[in-house]
């Protein structure tokens, strides 16, 4: 039996077991080999399209009673698997029968033997659900599903817009001038978007996981309703920004390059997986990733004190999200509310949320412009979110226009709605979105810093209140013992010039009594001559002696 068909199976038990996505199981996978990768994925979504009619011929044919017979298990996915490619692939549509199934074994040996109730069973069922083709048999929810253009995003930070075009050309695509419409089914054209800057529309089914410029950064997939909250914050170069939401990156590198990867991009991601991958993905030198929670970041803290603008692009439930092949393993369930069953207690909590993160963006000192979006297509995420925002807010920010040139807009519960921004997956051929803009009512102030409190002393304490949180007791530290060591200088400084005032101080007082003790002893000595009788008679003694002398 192929290899092809034992990689099948076992991403089918997968899916199953929940254990990931179409995509992820195929192309994620070590053990499928990378030369038949493609042909994989694509046997996988076939035989899932037509997994229901599959399931019913396998029930009501021998072919049910064989596998519990002979105990066949892990079985049934193989037999689904060839009996698609006998009945419904491009090889069985051009009546090769059982030769559509390549190699041997027990499994098509059964279907062999069962070939005639297998087609009569089919017969059946079409005359049933009056199916003139093999597509006619296919449930609602895979005929009907969205079937999305491949967008690709030109990362201008790397290269230019002309040297993807020329790359695209190269893989055999032709540029469509004159149009933003891609045809649904054209497969060999590429087209540029009528809204967003350096968007390309590609083929739907256009592989891309293996090309140079993907893996390079050069262009990234990214749907277009997921690059409108970049787009319509559109920060100018040198910019400081804010995006609370970032992982895995694909807003943030939008981000970048508007700002033309200058200014400074705060990045925060509070999960450390989801942080490392999107640190990979942003090689930037504009962007600082911060693995913690955006709610818990200080927006009174110096680092952000030029932060403008923020993006909020908060956990939401993804119920706009229609590219995925999930409704080819997941049929959903009926209600009223476009097939999507969501359970209102994480509604409320996600809704919750969502408010508190775009609240706690407005609380940014110089935060002029703020993009609160989802890709959810509820009420209770979208409109109600933002009256919350409005109310919530104290007036400081109002709602402004978002991407004049689209057409479809919130819905109308309050004034201010036609200004919101709403996608819808099956009219606007992109995933279903939300995106809000607001900015504030008055222009920024600029405002000082809060002053440094000064450190209380050893006999004062510290309050439980006043008490350092453990992140901040290193800081407290480093500035007591800086205020420390420049008491210490002031003291030493006073001291020595103290020193030097009793030392001039005592150099004069010695001046002074040095010359009261000469003055003193000249009086003295005075004294003494006038008082002494004995120099009286040796003056006159001298006298005397000099009169001898001459006679």
């Amino acid at each position: 039996m192929s290899r092809v068909y034992g990689d099948v199976a076992s991403i089918l038990d997968d899916l199953d077991k929940k254990k990931g996505s179409i995509k992820s199981l195929t192309f994620g996978s070590t053990s499928t080999g990378s030369e038949h990768k493609k042909q994989v994925y694509a046997l996988v979504c076939e035989t899932l399209k037509y997994r229901e009619v599959l399931n019913e011929i396998i029930n009501n044919t021998p072919l049910s009673e064989q596998l519990n017979q002979k105990q066949m298990s892990g079985t049934r996915q193989m037999l689904s698997i060839l009996l698609y490619e006998f009945l419904f692939s491009p090889k069985a549509d051009a009546g090769q029968g059982l030769k559509s199934i390549q190699g041997s074994g027990k499994v098509k040996k059964m279907i062999a033997e069962c070939q005639t109730q297998i087609t009569s069973c089919l017969a059946r069922i079409k005359i049933r659900k009056k199916a003139r083709t093999s597509r006619d048999l296919l449930p609602d929810h895979v005929k009907n599903a969205a079937r999305l253009p491949r967008y690709v995003r030109v990362n201008t930070v790397r290269t230019t817009v002309d040297r993807v075009v020329e790359h695209l050309k190269s893989k055999g695509l032709q540029l469509l001038e004159g149009t933003h419409q891609l045809p649904e089914d054209d497969r060999k054209s590429f087209c540029f978007d009528e809204h967003i800057e350096n968007l390309l529309l590609l083929p739907t089914n256009f592989d891309l996981h293996d090309d140079p410029f993907l893996l390079e950064g050069m262009f990234i997939i990214q749907d277009k309703a997921s690059c409108m909250p970049s787009f319509i914050l559109s920060p100018p170069a040198e910019s400081h920004v804010i995006d609370a939401c970032a992982a895995p990156g694909n807003k943030t590198t939008h981000l970048s390059s508007s700002m033309r990867n200058t200014g400074r991009i705060f990045a925060f991601e509070k999960d450390k997986r989801r942080s490392m991958i999107l640190q990979k993905m942003l090689m930037m030198k504009d962007i600082d990733v911060i693995v913690d929670n955006f709610l818990k970041s200080d927006p009174t803290d110096e680092k952000f004190a030029q932060v403008e603008y923020v993006l909020v692009d908060p956990s939401c439930s993804g119920s706009g999200i229609v590219n995925r092949l999930d409704y080819l393993y997941a049929a959903p369930a009926s209600t009223e509310n476009e097939g999507i069953v969501e359970d209102n207690n994480r509604l409320e909590s996600l809704a919750a949320f969502q408010l508190e993160a775009v609240l706690h963006a407005m609380k940014f000192p110089s935060v002029k412009r703020v993009v609160y979006s989802t890709c959810s297509i509820h009420q209770r995420e979208n409109e109600d979110v933002v009256q919350s925002i409005l109310k919530g807010c104290g007036g400081e920010f109002k709602l402004a226009p978002a991407l004049p040139t689209w057409h479809r807009r919130g819905l109308p519960l309050f004034d201010g709605c036609e200004m919101l921004v709403r996608t819808d997956a099956k009219e606007d051929r992109t995933n279903g979105f939300f995106v809000s803009h607001f900015e504030r009512t008055h222009p920024v102030q600029k405002r000082e810093l809060p002053a440094k409190k000064e450190t209380p002393s050893k006999k004062e304490g510290l309050s439980k209140k006043e008490t350092p949180s453990k992140k901040e007791q290193p800081m407290k530290r480093k500035e007591a013992a800086s205020h420390k060591r420049q008491r210490e200088v002031d003291v030493s400084e006073t001291r020595e010039e103290k020193k030097e005032e009793e030392k001039e101080g005592e150099e004069k007082d010695r001046g002074e009594k040095s010359e009261e003790r000469k003055k003193k002893q000249k009086t003295e000595k005075e004294k003494t001559v006038q008082q002494s009788p004995v120099s009286k008679n040796k003056k006159k003694n001298k006298n005397k002696i000099k009169q001898a002398i001459r006679r």
